[in-house]
């Protein structure tokens, strides 16, 4: 997630929170980041550079519909730019499927809080590093045993 944090505030300057909490909002404009099906996993029982799916929703929240739709774009073509690319592959990770930018505002006239989202799914390639007293221990005793069974 720092990764797309750290996009979105090169690419607009704003301030990114936690989509999902009740914290204090950030005064408008900002960004909200909400992670769903965050380990959907594409391989089984595998440690060594496991694949997986990871998701987040972006959502740009702004007093004008237009300066959210606006903001959002400019993430979006960031998160495809060639350098950006080119750090989340360092991480191992690079973008699957994008939905398109949607209006999820909810009683602006009320709130004049104007909601655009997106969805991204990333795929991740990832290894898990075994505790040494979790590793099969090769040992003279384990060799003789071995060649005694067979």
């Amino acid at each position: 997630m720092n990764c797309i944090i750290g996009v979105i505030k090169e690419a607009t300057g704003l301030e990114t929170t936690y989509g999902n909490s009740n914290d204090k909002r950030p005064p408008f404009p900002y960004f909200a980041i909400v992670p769903f099906n965050s380990h959907q996993a594409l391989t089984v029982d595998v440690v060594e550079n496991e694949l997986f799916l990871t998701g987040v929703q972006i959502e740009s929240h702004a007093q004008s519909p237009y300066e959210a739709q606006d903001n959002l774009e400019a993430v979006r073509k960031a998160l495809f730019r060639p350098d950006i690319l080119i750090e989340f592959s360092k991480a191992n990770m690079r973008p699957y499927t994008m939905d398109s930018i949607v209006d999820n505002t909810v009683l602006a006239d009320q709130t004049q809080d104007f909601n655009f989202l997106f969805t991204i799914t990333y795929i991740v390639r990832d290894s898990y590093v075994v505790a040494d007293q979790y590793k099969p221990q090769i040992t003279e005793t384990n060799i003789k045993e071995n060649k005694e069974r067979d």
